[in-house]
This record gives C-alpha cells, sequence and structure tokens, in this order.
C-alpha cells in the first residue's frame, strides 16, 4: 500500500489567551518569591485571535510532505495433528519532510517569522513479525497460543532551526514585550542528527479452559524486551550568498529545496522589504550528546472470567497489568505500567432490537510517561517526555444501536473521573531570561547546577557553584548570571489530585438514518452530534491550556446502487469555534464547515 500527503503545513497560531510569569527582579512581599505578572506567547502580535480563527500569519511558505509504504504478509500451515502456525510479516516505510513558522511552534525563544525545517527519513523503516502456535482443535475443554514477536525500527531524525538575531522579541515571561518588526536573516543554522535504534521482543502465552458450558477461564502472560537509544550530532550550519542553490545541492543537503530563495521568498514585512535567504552548508560542528542506551524486561499479564448464561448475553470481569515501553527520550523515560480491572456486558434485548455494551475499568498508573521539565540532560533543561508521577482513572463506557425497519439509531457516551498523584514541573514562563542557553548549548535552557556537562545521568560536582549565579566584578554587593549552569529548585511546582492530561471527563454521541429506495438504488441520510467535555494539553491546567469543550454536528447522504457509493458530506454543519488543541505558546482550532464528495467502487 502507497499513501501520499501533500499539503501547505499545519495551521497552528500563537496563543490569544494572558497567562501567569514571574518578574524575576522583583519580590513579592506575600510570598518572598519572584513577583507574579501577566504575560502571553511570545509571538502573540502574529495571532488573529476569537475574531477571525481561520486567518494564519505566515510570510514563508510551509509545507507538508508525507509518504508512506506498508507491506504486510501473512501464512497460515495446519500440521499433521491438527495444530495451526501463523506467521504475520510487516514492512513500513515514511518519509515527512516538513517546515513552519517558528512563531507558531514557539519554539523557546528563536525567531518568529522564519520557518524550521524537520524531516523523519528518508530510511525510517520499521519491521515487524509474529509467529504463533496454536493448540489443535480435537474438542478438549482447554486450548492454548504460544508465540514470540519482534519489532525493529531506524527512525533518522533532523531537525534545522535558525540562529536568530530577533531572540528578544515578543512577550518575555517578565511581561514585558518588544514589537518584533521585520525578519532579520539569521546567518546560521542548528542543524539537529538524532538518528534513533528501537527493538522490541516479546514471547508469550494463552490458556482458556472451559469450567463449564457457560463458563470460561482465560490467563495469558507475555516478557516484553525493549532497547531504544539514539545517538545525536548537534551541528552549526552558516548561510551561504543569497541564491547559491546549486552549490547547496553539491554538498548533498537533505531538503536543500526547503531553502531555495527562488521558491522561498517571503512576504514583505512592516517597512515593506521582503526576507530572502540561501541554503546552508556544514561549517562546524556544536557537540555530540552520544549514545544513550535505554534496555527494560517487563512482564505483562491478563486473568479473567467469560460467562454466556444465554445465547445473547455475554458477561465478562478481567485483571490486566499493561505497559508502555520506556525510550531515550529527555536522557532515558522508563517504562509506565498500566493494572487494568473491567467488567461489563455485551448482548442484545427484546428480540434483538437493541444490540450494545457497558462497560466499567479502572486503571492505575505507576511511572506515568507524559511531558515535564527535565533537568538530567547534560547538554540543557527543557519540557521534554518524562516519567512525571503516578495517576488513576476510572469510568464507565456504553454503546448500542437500535433498528425500527429502515430507522437506525445509535449512541456512545463516556464517563471518567482521573486524577494525577506526585507531578512535578516548572512553567518556563516563570524562568528569567538569564536561564536561556546563549552559550552554545543543544536545548533551550542551561543545564541544572551540579549536572552540566559532568556525567551523562550522575549527580554532577557537589562544589560547582549551586545558584547559578557569581559576585558581579564591577559592583561585589551584585551577582550575575554564570552562564555556565542554573538552579531551577526553587521554579518547580508540584500538581496532585487534578485530572489528567488529555482526559475530558464527559464524551457522547448520537446519530440517525434513515434508508430508503431511490433511482434503483438505496438512499440513506444521517445526521449524528457528538459532544466532547473540556481537557487540558498540560499538566499546568490553566485557560492557556484548556482544549475548549465542542459540539459538532455532521451530515452526511449515501447513494449505493450495485457496486457504486456515493456520498455527500457535511461536516461541522453549524459551524463550531473551538481551540482543540493548546500547546506550549500556540493553539489549533477545529476544522470549520466543510463539505464534499466521495465515491467508491468495489469490484
Amino acid at each position: 500500500m502507497q499513501n501520499t500527503l501533500n499539503h501547505d503545513g499545519n495551521t497552528r497560531v500563537p496563543q490569544y489567551k494572558p497567562t501567569t510569569g514571574f518578574d524575576a527582579t522583583q519580590v513579592d512581599p506575600v510570598t518572598g518569591g519572584p513577583l507574579e505578572v501577566v504575560t502571553y506567547s511570545q509571538w502573540r502580535e502574529y495571532t488573529p485571535g476569537p475574531a477571525n480563527p481561520y486567518q494564519v500569519y505566515q510570510m514563508f511558505p510551509n509545507k507538508d510532505l508525507q509518504e508512506n509504504q506498508q507491506w504486510s504478509l501473512a501464512l497460515e500451515y495446519e500440521l499433521p495433528n491438527g495444530m495451526m502456525v501463523n506467521t504475520n510479516t510487516g514492512y513500513n516505510k515514511l518519509y515527512v519532510s516538513s517546515n513552519g513558522d517558528d512563531k507558531a511552534e514557539n519554539i523557546s525563544t528563536r525567531v518568529p517569522i522564519l520557518p524550521d525545517y524537520f524531516q523523519l527519513g528518508p530510511d525510517n523503516r520499521s519491521w515487524t513479525n509474529e509467529i504463533t502456535l496454536t493448540s489443535a482443535d480435537d474438542g478438549s475443554r482447554g486450548n492454548w497460543i504460544v508465540g514470540a514477536f519482534k519489532q525493529e525500527r531506524y527512525t533518522p531524525v533532523l531537525f534545522m532551526n535558525p540562529d536568530s538575531p530577533n531572540e528578544s522579541c515578543g512577550w518575555r515571561g517578565d511581561g514585558t514585550h518588544v514589537a518584533c518588526g521585520d525578519l532579520a536573516v539569521p546567518q546560521s543554522f542548528i542543524h539537529v542528527l538524532t538518528p534513533a535504534h528501537v527493538v522490541n521482543k516479546a514471547v508469550f502465552g494463552q490458556y482458556t479452559y472451559d469450567i463449564t458450558d457457560e463458563l470460561e477461564f482465560q490467563g495469558g502472560l507475555r516478557m516484553n524486551f525493549d532497547h531504544s537509544n539514539r545517538d545525536t550530532e548537534i551541528i552549526r550550519r552558516a548561510q551561504l550568498p543569497f541564491g547559491d542553490y546549486d552549490t547547496c545541492l553539491r554538498y548533498g543537503i537533505t531538503g536543500a529545496e526547503y531553502l531555495n530563495p527562488q521558491t522561498n521568498s517571503g512576504t514583505a514585512g512592516v517597512t515593506g522589504t521582503a526576507p530572502s535567504y540561501g541554503c546552508a552548508v556544514v561549517s562546524n560542528s556544536r557537540s555530540d550528546i552520544g549514545n544513550l542506551p535505554v534496555d527494560t524486561e517487563v512482564p505483562t499479564w491478563k486473568v479473567g472470567l467469560n460467562w454466556s448464561p444465554t445465547d445473547t448475553d455475554f458477561l465478562y470481569v478481567f485483571y490486566a497489568r499493561g505497559y508502555k515501553a520506556g525510550t531515550h527520550q529527555g536522557g532515558g523515560v522508563q517504562p509506565e505500567e498500566i493494572d487494568d480491572i473491567e467488567f461489563g456486558w455485551k448482548g442484545s434485548l427484546f428480540d434483538g432490537l437493541f444490540t450494545g455494551d457497558l462497560n466499567f475499568y479502572y486503571m492505575d498508573y505507576t511511572d506515568l510517561q507524559g511531558s515535564a521539565w527535565n533537568i538530567g540532560d547534560p547538554t540543557g533543561a527543557d519540557t521534554t517526555n518524562s516519567n512525571i508521577g503516578e495517576a488513576t482513572i476510572q469510568g464507565i463506557e456504553a454503546s448500542g444501536q437500535m433498528f425500527f425497519g429502515d430507522l437506525g439509531v445509535d449512541f456512545s457516551v463516556a464517563f471518567s473521573d482521573s486524577e494525577v498523584e506526585g507531578i512535578r514541573t516548572v512553567n518556563e514562563d516563570s524562568l528569567p531570561i538569564w536561564a536561556d542557553n546563549d552559550t552554545g548549548g543543544t536545548l533551550d535552557y542551561l543545564p541544572q547546577c551540579g549536572i552540566g556537562n559532568l556525567t551523562q545521568y550522575g549527580t554532577g560536582d557537589p562544589n560547582q557553584v549551586s545558584t547559578g549565579r557569581v559576585v558581579d566584578p564591577a559592583d561585589a554587593t551584585n551577582t550575575i548570571p554564570n552562564g555556565n549552569c542554573f538552579d531551577y529548585d526553587p521554579y518547580f511546582v508540584s500538581f496532585s489530585g487534578q485530572p489528567q492530561v488529555q482526559a475530558p471527563e464527559l464524551s457522547y454521541n448520537i446519530g440517525i438514518d434513515y434508508e430508503f429506495a431511490w433511482a434503483g438504488g438505496s438512499l440513506t441520510p444521517r445526521l449524528t452530534y457528538s459532544y466532547t467535555d473540556e481537557s487540558w494539553s498540560n499538566v499546568i491546567q490553566t485557560d492557556y491550556y484548556r482544549n475548549d469543550p465542542r459540539g459538532i454536528t455532521n451530515l452526511t447522504v449515501d447513494y449505493d446502487r450495485d457496486d457504486w457509493t456515493v456520498q455527500f458530506y457535511i461536516r461541522n454543519l453549524t459551524e463550531d469555534v473551538y481551540i482543540a488543541s493548546a500547546r506550549d505558546g500556540w493553539i489549533s482550532y477545529g476544522a470549520p464547515r466543510t463539505y464534499g464528495v466521495r465515491a467508491r467502487l468495489n469490484f
């Protein structure tokens, strides 16, 4: 299967809502800490706000190219004794090449109106193999299945971000603002090469036993072996003369076409000047982080009972241990483990008029993975994937469908109650400007004092300056940043008792359709309404990071005749305007009203 997607990039815009920052030069008389102030996303002046949510300000054209190849092979063989051998092999190759405005990404203090570049591939590949042996169907009460699994993935990731002379413009965390004028073309770029190699292996088995004709026991065990590592090289690229595109190609720079000045000249700025610039070549290496491996072994299991008291009722209960593999991100992330207890019903009622299911669940997370402030990287500090704490989530899910002749009605509803514990992170807006990593490091902020570049995961030298400040040589009564490290401990904030990230409390949808004969075929109009409660995209759950509640109405009309299906659709019929994703400094609105026609031929 071959899929290709090529469009003009994302439609994210800077966040317009105010947020909380801290002025480190002033003392709050109540708390004794930095004075709390009101601030905004750094590039707020480039967002139209809620008055015109679908306007996107881009001085350079964006692009997003994705090419995906998928292949699979399944084989089945029956042994003479009736046992079955099954193999499944999969291959996937994904290439992504995109560039977009940093103002929308809000990558810390980089330039708001120059595009950054991201590439995944072209040698991004994964292989999956699974083989199973199933017991013979000999009429006995017990049966089993055993197997082995392996997935291997090589993912070469490339970032290119400009070293910007516009770093200090826009809104700052201390509530100050410096207007951003025309684009100041950077003279160099930071080029990050970070290939990752991931191998996941497992052996597993499951046994099922019929206690009675209606009651069944099921148990399974799986042993998982995961390896993840990356080698990261940070390179600075100096800018070639404008228009020197051929030289860029001769250097063999991947994705060089994105910097072609013939196609990527920007639009005019506030003074009428249109920026343009040439491609970039390697001038000198910045640093080599080296191999950051993570190896883990995690057992998982499941035990449960299935009961079928009638031909139309199926009840179940189980306890399972699941996990999410550890990764090399953030200096090493350990596996996330989940204990899951569920029970429920599936079946039909009223002689088949209603079919549905009802499920109750409780999940307990240990070493929860999520985005939080990480100071363990010896090259700098930033928000990254980490083991952020513990969490629980419990809830109810139900769905059903009913048919009254040619009239169909269906619904689903989910209610969840979640809570996190022990999560600590840093609000970047609270950091003073001198915590910025302007000394050639690889991350946006200075390394934690006591870690620095001393060890990969160690605690560092206890004799190193712990405050990140030294005595001012010109004034012994004053201190100045030491420029090498920063102590983040006073800026950490703890969060407990609040909902999990991206966990709306209530969501539901309902649909109604009617099929009737028309023009030698059938015509089926269908109207659906879905509602999703508010949620938060960050553990700092303020309105700044709030994903809006939304109620979306969709309409489809399907015409079926012989092997043809033609569908007319309208999505977001009432044109509900809502923030679908509120990230650090930028937001994405849900799609406006869209409509179209699709056709399908079965042969």
